[in-house]
Order: C-alpha cells, then structure tokens, then sequence
C-alpha cells in the first residue's frame, strides 16, 4: 500500500485505509465488499474532519458513495427483478473500486483503472489527483463512452495540456449539444495563449453562444470570469459555474465568496425550463455548495450579509436539489438551523409557510417552536 497517500488522507490513521482496503479485496462477493464499505462508513466519517485540499475531498467523495451504498443495500429487496439488483450491484462495486484502487496509491490506480470500465468516481479522482498521464486515456473515452462525455470534458479542463487544446476545439466546432460546447469552450479559455483562433468558432452554435465566444475571446485573466458574468446570458452563467465549480480552488471560495454568490443567485433562480442545461446548473450549484470547506462556512453563518444571501440561494433551489445540497455542506445541519432560527426571530428574514425549503427543514430539526 502507498503509506504516504494513506497518510495523506488520514494522517496518523493509515490502519483504517488498510483495514478498508485488505476487507474489500478478501470480501467473498460483490455485496460483501459493499457491505465492508458500509459497515467503515461512521468510522471514515468521524476521522474526515480536517482533512483538506484534494486528498480530502476524494475522501469526503468515497463517504457519499458509501451513504448510498448503504441506502441502495436496505433497498435491495424492494426490487423484485433479480437483473435489476445485479445492475446495482455490479455499478455500486465498480464505483467503489475506484476509490479502493487510489487508496492503495497512484501506480495501482493507474495500472488498475484501464483494466475496467471507467466511472465518474475516475474521473473526479483523476481531476482531484491532476493525473495529467491519464489524459490521453480520457480523451479515448469520450468517444467510446457517450454517456459520459460531459463528465471527461469537465474533468479535463483542470489539465494544461497542448494535446487538449485542439481536442477542446474539435468538440466545439463539431458536437451539437450546447453544454458539451460550453464545457470545451472552457477548456480553451484556460489555454491562454495556445488558443488564439477565436473568430473561427463564430456560427458553429446560435446567436447566444456566440455572444459567448466574444465572451471568452476577451478573458485576459481567468479571474475575471467571476467578475464578468452575465445572468441574462444563459450559456455566459453555466460557463461560469462550469469555472468555479471545476477550475477554481475550493480553498479561494470564501475570498470571492461576493462574485461566487451572485454567479449561483442567478443559476438558483432560473423559472423556465432549460432542460438539460438547466438540470447541469442545478447540478454545479449543489456541487459548489458541497466544495465550501467546512472553516468558509462557518464564517458565513455567522455573518448576516452572507448568511441572508445563501439562504436564498437555498430558497430558490427545487425541493430535490434542496435536500442534496444540505446533505452535502460541511457543517452541522443544527448549526445552520440554529443560525437561521436567530435570523427569525430578529425578523431579519421570513419564512414563507406554503413554499419554503427552509421552513421544512427548521421542522425536520425539530426548531420550529418559535416560528
């Protein structure tokens, strides 16, 4: 086992990744593998605290997994065909296997990872890892794995990489769908001065996307994709989520918490339906959410400008949405509950009874008897 990865992840508590790791592989079948990843799921849980940067946030990725592990193994037995069991089973494993392979370092993932199919865990891995070797194998990918071809563009634009440059363009010029077009647009914005050709990418999409080509064309700092964002540009909004929740470092957050705040006010309160587009929004705002280091947020509940802010953030997000972003964030739920409760009661901020996410969520606390 890599003991400095190990390390990395758990500091002085290497013997719960090599518990993790020898139970899984000498596991008799697929569901009992799955059931070791439950059953080290409170342990990783209480010693996941504290640990930052990349390393902890593919920790905190493998505890979600395990949550819905756990979840899907309680409800195996609603299922009453057996292949669609297998199919759970067999996509839950591979997922978890991913996880299991980097724990037990880089040069296993590596050698591991083409000998399976590839799966989203992967590629957060990769992106997380900066696994800049494993890049020609993702663009491979995109064109053997339809399904996922989103997900390898948004993990490759974390890369600087002159093979991804016209691999961006190709995509943009050929492919139809407008957030496989965004995502790759990105990619070439981060090139800099590898991607000059701008004009050429004029009329390959509609008249709003082009208005986003000019958009990225006359970004001379990345950094002013966050002060430039245009919410009455639909494609200018995502491609700007697209930045802060897969380019930006989590740890600068809470430093353009003001630019990053209106970018997912804008994306929160979309009405009309966007369809696909609109679900990848929902989808980078519940990720941006969850990426808010634990130190960050505290900060902001505790000042009343922010607070007010992300609770209407909160507010405006669909009831699903909701109720994933709450189990994402990394503070305690009765802290928040507690802080938004003070709120109320100082008539800084109001409860509508009949459509209120976080009315629901006080009564589920049990901290509605003041309100």
């Amino acid at each position: 086992m890599n003991e400095k990865l190990a390390a990395d992840l758990l500091d002085d508590n290497m013997y719960l990744i090599s518990t993790c790791i020898e139970r899984f592989n000498e596991a008799a079948s697929r569901v009992g593998a799955l059931e070791v990843v439950v059953d080290m799921l409170q342990v990783f849980k209480e010693h996941s605290n504290g640990n930052r940067g990349a390393s902890g946030r593919i920790l905190r990725h493998f505890i979600e997994l395990a949550d819905q592990v756990r979840f899907e193994l309680e409800e195996l037995g609603a299922y009453s065909n057996d292949s669609v069991e297998d199919y759970i089973i067999d996509n839950l494993y591979k997922r978890a296997e991913a996880y299991i392979d980097i724990f037990q370092g880089d040069d296993v993932y590596c050698r591991n990872i083409t000998a399976r199919l590839l799966t989203v865990e992967d590629l957060g891995i990769i992106r997380e890892k900066q696994m800049s070797i494993l890049v020609p194998y993702c663009i491979s990918e995109f064109y053997e794995q339809p399904s996922f071809r989103f997900e390898i563009l948004a993990c490759l634009i974390a890369f600087d990489n002159d093979e991804l440059v016209r691999f961006f363009y190709e995509v943009v010029k050929n492919e139809i769908e407008p957030d496989l077009k965004i995502v790759a647009l990105l990619g070439l914005c981060r090139g800099g001065k590898k991607f000059s050709n701008w004009k050429n990418l004029l009329g390959v999409g509609d008249d709003e996307f082009d208005i986003l080509v000019r958009h990225a064309a006359g970004m001379k700092d990345e950094k002013m994709l966050l002060r430039s964002m245009n919410p009455d540009n639909r494609y200018i909004l995502f491609f700007t989520l697209l930045y802060i929740d897969h380019v930006l470092d989590p740890e600068l957050y809470y430093v353009f918490r003001s630019e990053i705040f209106d970018v997912l006010t804008a994306a929160s309160g979309i009405q009309s339906d966007s369809g696909q587009l609109q679900l990848r929004m929902l989808h980078s705002v519940k990720s941006i959410l969850g990426k808010m280091p634990a130190v960050s947020l505290k900060k902001i509940i505790q000042q009343d400008d922010d607070i007010l802010i992300l609770l209407r953030i909160l507010e405006n997000l669909p009831i699903e949405i909701f109720d994933k972003v709450l189990r994402s964030l990394h503070i305690p739920r009765e802290d928040l509950a507690r802080s938004v409760e003070k709120l109320v009661d100082r008539n800084s901020f109001s409860l509508d009874d009949h459509n209120s996410n976080m009315l629901a969520y006080l009564h589920d606390e049990g901290m509605d008897a003041a309100l």
